[in-house]
């Protein structure tokens, strides 16, 4: 069932997307961002030329129709003049990506590709500066990130000497997403014999980004 939050609504894509790789599945788009949350957030900059900052995300998906996201950037980073809730700004998450030999086809009278998932969250940001919302928004970023170790770390081990340093270094943001896209290229337009070849293919080669992307090809198999 394709969720209401990602239906088309006339508005301008910011990416090339045929219909055949489209990801409509609100729930498939959350999975994405949740499994590669180092994005990059892309805002316009004052000569016209876009800054682009690299960081970790956190998803909200309960937080708005689309869900939101959560991150920080250092405060003398000039992308924070677009925190300003009304900046429209874009996050891009990509995950797993690789070469697609025509080798692994039936036929190998054919040309080379590359293949790829990635997702596309527009929102306008507002900066997250009130110490304690800060303090709690580094908390859960690093509880997700230290989960399954052995000795997690905690932002609570911060000595108020250090918290004191370096709170005021950076500032968060909230975008709550107001439209979302996602373009999966996994060869849905080949033969099935050919996307058989390419999972094959993949398979063996057997590097960690060639085993996700086989996967990911294996849950978009036209149905």
């Amino acid at each position: 069932m394709v969720h209401p939050a990602v239906m088309t609504t006339g508005a301008p894509r910011s990416i090339y997307l045929p219909r055949v790789y489209e990801a409509p599945d609100l729930a498939d788009l959350h999975d994405l961002i949740d499994a590669n949350p180092f994005g990059m957030l892309i805002a316009p900059g004052e000569d016209g030329a876009p800054m682009i900052a690299h960081v970790p995300f956190l998803l909200d998906r309960d937080s708005g129709p689309h869900g939101t996201l959560l991150a920080h950037v250092a405060r003398a980073n000039p992308i924070r003049r677009a925190l300003d809730g009304s900046t429209p700004v874009l996050a891009v998450f990509r995950g797993p990506h690789g070469y697609i030999s025509p080798g692994w086809y039936a036929s190998r009278d054919d040309v080379p590709t590359w293949n790829y998932a990635v997702v596309h969250a527009h929102g306008a940001p507002r900066a997250i500066e009130d110490h304690d919302a800060l303090l709690a928004l580094l908390a859960r970023l690093s509880d997700v990130n230290e989960r399954g170790r052995p000795e997690p770390w905690s932002v609570a081990e911060l000595s108020p000497e250090k918290r004191a340093a370096l709170l005021p270094a950076i500032v968060g943001l909230s975008i709550e997403i107001t439209r979302i896209e996602g373009k999966l290229k996994l060869s849905q337009n080949r033969r099935p014999e050919d996307r058989d070849g390419a999972i094959a293919g993949l398979r063996a080669q057997g590097t960690p980004d060639d085993l996700a992307l086989a996967q990911a090809m294996e849950r978009a198999r036209p149905r």
